[in-house]
C-alpha cells in the first residue's frame, strides 16, 4: 500500500536494486548521469529528495528539467519523467545551472 509516486520510486530506488544483487548481478545500482537543472528547486532541508526529471541533451551536456507535479499520489508524471534527479539532504534550494546527479529510468 501507498502513494503510487512514492511505491513506484521506491521499487526503483531500493527493490529493483535489491532483486539485482541478489541474482549475482555486478551492475545492480540505476544507470546514472550528471545533469545542469533547467529551473530552480526549493525544498526544505534534512532528507533526500528524489525530483521527477524530464532530460534532454545539448551537445554532450545533460539538462535536468523538473516536473510540475511531483506529489506522490500523482502518476502522471510518472508516465513523463526520464529519471530522478538526487538533491542533497543538506540543501535546501538549487539555482538553475545547479548541477545533479539523475537515476535514469528503466521502462
Amino acid at each position: 500500500p501507498g502513494n503510487p509516486g512514492a511505491v513506484m520510486i521506491s521499487f526503483s530506488e531500493y527493490v529493483k536494486p535489491f532483486i539485482r544483487k541478489c541474482r549475482g548481478l555486478n551492475n545492480f545500482w540505476p544507470q546514472e548521469v550528471e545533469a545542469v537543472l533547467t529551473a530552480p528547486y526549493k525544498k526544505k532541508k534534512g532528507r533526500l529528495n528524489f525530483v521527477r526529471v524530464k532530460l534532454s541533451q545539448v551537445w554532450s551536456i545533460w539538462q535536468a528539467t523538473p516536473l510540475s507535479k511531483q506529489e506522490s499520489g500523482i502518476i502522471s508524471s510518472l508516465a513523463e519523467m526520464d529519471g530522478l534527479a538526487l538533491i542533497p539532504a543538506e540543501a535546501d534550494f538549487l539555482p538553475k545551472g545547479a548541477k545533479v546527479k539523475v537515476h535514469l529510468m528503466e521502462w
